[in-house]
């Protein structure tokens, strides 16, 4: 054979392969964006089927669809959307339950002080297996000793209020000091737990009413009180207890101390048999957000 005819033939076959393959894609780019059947003059019939088989959506990204011809995937290029998903704004935690309604319920309002402590894992055991709430008034100086508890706290429902940093007597601190002595703990429990304290507990409940700082949260004090500090004994705190609990009482106990623990389970035994309901201090007053604090007020219970 010529060799010159060889290559003009090689060269014609390879323009007309070329032109066939052109034709191929221009039909299965028509029928991927159709999903018709297209039938070739000499191929046969080939069911280009289209259809989605990626649905990717990622927060600011694209949108893919895919389509399948003989196991092989091709990107429809039509198929890009960018995919922005409505913002949702995450709701803070907040120490409220919708269902209680202490204007209505038998409420009571368990408070620890001075922790957390080595105590205060196994009563919030013991809480959680009563299906109590509590409200914790932490100290600073403990929250740098403890702090995974203060996120169990938030985990189970309970709240958690300021105690200051020091346990100082705010009565006789100026007012700077007593703005640090708030403000650190603020701080340190917001940095552990993305939740910020709103009420307060002077340490002693000794303060100075006419104080600026204290002027921008709620006093929160106790009516009832076993002195479980004194007498370190279960059976004794409950004796002392019991008979000082009404309707609304917010309770004074200190979790720093085991025998205050101990005292725990039979104390909610005995009012829960007398249809008590065990609430966070909030959930007490009906602080259902924070613009229904009440600041610069002081509440010793409902």
């Amino acid at each position: 054979m010529n060799p010159k005819t060889q290559t003009s033939d090689q060269t014609l076959f390879m323009l007309f392969l070329a032109m066939g393959c052109l034709w191929l894609m221009g039909v299965a780019s028509t029928s991927l964006l159709s999903g018709k059947t297209v039938k070739g003059p000499s191929f046969g019939t080939i069911d280009y089927k289209a259809y989605t088989l990626l649905n990717i959506a990622r927060p600011y990204t694209t949108k893919v669809k895919a389509v399948k011809i003989k196991k092989r995937i091709l990107m429809n290029p039509s198929a890009f959307t960018i995919v922005r998903p409505p913002i949702i704004k995450e709701k803070s935690y907040w120490p409220v339950r919708e269902e209680v309604d202490c204007s209505k319920q038998k409420c009571i309002a368990l408070t620890f002080d001075d922790g957390p402590s080595e105590n205060t894992k196994p009563l919030l055991e013991l809480l959680k297996a009563k299906k109590a709430r509590a409200t914790f008034f932490v100290l600073g100086l403990q929250i740098e000793l403890f702090p995974q508890l203060l996120q169990k706290m938030i985990d189970e429902g309970h709240e958690i209020g300021n105690h200051t940093y020091h346990h100082k007597n705010l009565a006789t601190l100026p007012s700077d000091q007593v703005a640090s002595e708030i403000n650190s703990v603020e701080n340190l429990v917001y940095n552990t737990t993305n939740y910020r304290p709103h009420i307060v507990r002077p340490p002693m409940g000794e303060y100075n009413a006419a104080d600026p700082v204290l002027a921008n949260y709620p006093i929160v004090l106790w009516n009832a009180d076993p002195w479980d500090w004194r007498y370190r004994n279960p059976v004794v705190i409950n004796n002392e207890a019991t008979p000082q609990i009404k309707l609304g009482s917010i309770l004074l106990l200190h979790d720093i101390y085991p025998s205050s623990v101990e005292a725990v389970p039979k104390l909610i035994d005995n009012l829960s048999q007398q249809g008590y309901v065990f609430v966070t201090v909030s959930e007490l007053f009906g602080w259902k957000d924070e613009s229904a604090i009440p600041k610069g007020q002081i509440f010793r219970g409902r």
